[in-house]
């Protein structure tokens, strides 16, 4: 069990370069995968925003990621491809005191979006994952769920 969760491991690192509209790829023969070169961001500067709302709204792809201190949420997005034949992965967030990490994963057949909430101010016991880092995603083998997460860092 130990060694299947630590081989569906893919990792997010925030503050490295960008490459516009790439598709991760999970595979069987790799054990981690950074996914920080291949997010979308949209930055919601007053925090209002719902998530029916900024899917209409068009994401950037900047070169480099910072978020600073604000006050403003961050939406976040990327494409998986599971060509791996596991569909339990966990996605971990490089930075553990993000106040609130709230991950909308779409389910392929019903097309509705099942959220998970997360981050240093929610109850630790009421994460999926008992990590202070990851959240546990469920992917499909052989499909390309686009995989959104509102971080709101620490102000």
């Amino acid at each position: 069990m130990l060694s299947r969760f630590y081989r569906s491991f893919f990792t997010i690192l925030l503050l490295i370069s960008f490459d516009s509209h790439a598709i991760i790829t999970l595979t069987d023969n790799d054990l981690k995968f950074e996914v920080g070169k291949k997010l979308e961001i949209y930055i919601d500067d007053d925090g209002q925003e719902s998530f029916d709302e900024i899917r209409t709204k068009k994401f950037d792809s900047p070169n480099r990621l910072n978020f600073g201190i604000t006050n403003s949420i961050y939406w976040v997005r990327f494409t998986v491809e599971n060509l791996s034949q596991h569909q339990d992965w966990h996605l971990r967030v490089n930075y553990p005191p993000t106040d609130y990490i709230d991950f909308y994963s779409p389910n392929e057949r019903t097309g509705t979006y099942t959220v998970i909430k997360t981050g240093d101010k929610r109850p630790f016991a009421s994460r999926p994952t008992k990590n202070n880092f990851s959240c546990f995603l469920s992917i499909q083998a052989m499909t390309q769920p686009l995989i959104t997460l509102v971080l709101k860092p620490k102000a």
